[in-house]
């Protein structure tokens, strides 16, 4: 299966994109203390009053792996985004770029 070219991804949106949408981006550092690891989350809402939040994650400077997730309400969506981000922190992920209301 061909994956789509990075940055080629795109949810299906409302036709305000930036409404309730979420963009989370963390990083972990590696030995050296530069940032080695991403984790990414977006919320953005669908077409049929559904939420989805992609997931990609990996090394930085290579393809990451990608997920999205479904569910019918956006404060569920919304508290698996929290619930993410706590376990990243645990991790050694520090957040990078927080954009939109969480």
């Amino acid at each position: 299966m061909k994956r789509a070219p990075r940055g080629r991804r795109k949810l299906p949106l409302t036709t305000d994109p930036l409404q309730g949408s979420v963009r989370v981006f963390l990083t972990r550092p590696g030995k050296d203390g530069r940032p080695k690891r991403f984790y990414t989350l977006q919320l953005a809402p669908g077409l049929f009053g559904e939420w989805a939040i992609a997931k990609e994650w990996g090394e930085l400077g290579r393809e990451g792996k990608y997920e999205v997730e479904w569910f019918s309400s956006e404060a569920d969506a919304r508290q698996m985004i929290d619930h993410s981000v706590n376990g990243c922190r645990r991790r050694g992920f520090a957040i990078q770029a927080l954009v939109g209301a969480a």
